[in-house]
């Protein structure tokens, strides 16, 4: 089926340009595409290379125009199958690991060269200018990573906010946002629309303690939120993610000025609409328009520190859609929750991968087995003395009808 809706990864533009420049890989339609995910784990330090070796060296043969030759099951033959890295997904720190590139101007590993930043002096940290767009983002990470930005801002939380004294010094170096300066003759700089009163803060603690999700939703919010405290305990990307498009938009209606709600809910907005299963194509360039919209919104209230790399990389999600297809193929949601299970694996922390490797091969040779293992007469387990009771048509209290000849006629 050919549309303007793209629902899968071939539907793409890098999947049809590596078919274009690669005829022979793509006329063979069992092939595989591979995705490489790790989550800033690097257990050998700087010298990720060295774990990555055999990987690479594996990825190489396979890439070859023999390939190795493997059995097709379904259709009872033999073929040459090959293999190639389709693309990466990664967070910040994983990035870094992978591609040997620091922390510092070129962080944004899609600007690379072409981004434009500035460096603030009071705060120690670099801001983005600049909207191009090249790669691979992960939007569980890029989510998450808002979501602590924007509520930790807004509830001031001492740690995670965004608009502090030194963030008001960058104001004054900058010759910007005149308003919020420290004028020297209080010890507490002038608020903005986006601070909340302590009145507004508990209004939206009460907001989320009062909320009921349903079972297997989400976290229990409640035991996350301290009600004394009004600060949040860390959370998971899929918590966070729930709170950011669902919860918070509903909670800072009544407490923000109306075009700062606007603003913030421009976000919820577009993190809703690219993370559809399925999105029209011409639909791409108006979100794209939209989301620098919402940058220069954001600008007019936020403060200069909250546009770091977290925020940065939002404006080219729009473009990895185009490129790679919707964001549920490649977010690290499910590589998270495998993460997880091999991490209960690891019955040994003196050699954990080995640990891993030799648990999930036990697993696959188990699951292998039970395949030739009749089903209705498990080992080791007894039969329940109800097994058969229930199954077929029950007959107690059944009526029998014998209707006359008449009656059909």
């Amino acid at each position: 089926m050919v549309d303007d809706y793209i629902r899968h990864l071939a539907d793409g533009i890098q999947w049809w340009v590596i078919d274009f420049k690669n005829q022979t890989f793509a006329d063979e339609p069992r092939n595989l595409r591979f995705t490489l995910s790790t989550d800033g784990m690097n257990p050998f330090g700087v010298h990720i290379n060295v774990y990555l070796r055999p990987l690479i060296d594996d990825f190489k043969e396979l890439w070859k125009v023999e390939g190795i030759r493997v059995y097709d099951g379904f259709k009872k033959e033999h073929f040459n199958l090959r293999v190639m890295l389709f693309t990466t997904i990664t967070d910040i720190l994983g990035h870094r690991s992978m591609s040997g590139q620091s922390k510092g101007e070129k962080d944004c590993f899609h600007c690379l060269d072409d981004i434009e930043t500035i460096w603030l002096n009071h705060s120690k940290k670099r801001v983005y200018k600049d909207i191009a767009i090249r790669h691979n983002i992960d939007l569980m990470h890029a989510k998450k990573n808002v979501y602590g930005s924007l509520l930790g801002t807004l509830m001031n939380d001492k740690w995670k906010t965004k608009d502090h004294a030194k963030t008001r010094a960058d104001l004054e170096e900058l010759d910007i946002r005149p308003e919020l300066r420290p004028d020297g003759t209080s010890a507490q700089p002038p608020l903005s629309t986006i601070n909340l009163t302590q009145e507004e803060k508990q209004e939206l603690w009460d907001f989320f303690h009062s909320v009921k999700l349903p079972s297997r939703y989400a976290t229990n919010i409640r035991k996350l939120m301290p009600t004394r405290e009004n600060k949040m305990l860390p959370m998971k990307a899929h918590d966070c993610d729930v709170m950011l498009t669902t919860m918070l938009v509903v909670g800072i209606r009544n407490i923000l000025p109306e075009k700062t709600q606007m603003a913030i809910m421009s976000i919820f907005s577009f993190f809703n609409a690219i993370s559809h299963k399925v999105i029209d194509e011409q639909s791409l360039e108006d979100l794209e328009k939209n989301m620098i919209e919402v940058m220069c919104l954001l600008e007019a209230y936020f403060s200069p520190t909250f546009f770091d790399i977290s925020v940065h990389l939002i404006v080219h999600l729009v473009k990895e859609i185009r490129y790679l297809g919707p964001m549920f193929l490649h977010h690290m949601y499910p590589y998270e929750r495998f993460m997880s299970t091999l991490n209960s694996y690891a019955k040994s922390w003196v050699h954990p991968e080995g640990s891993m490797a030799q648990c999930y091969s036990t697993e696959e040779v188990v699951d292998w087995c039970l395949g030739y293992i009749y089903p209705t007469n498990p080992i080791g387990i007894s039969m329940s003395c109800h097994e058969g009771r229930l199954a077929g048509r029950g007959c107690v209290g059944e009526k029998h009808i014998t209707p006359e000849r008449d009656a059909y006629e």
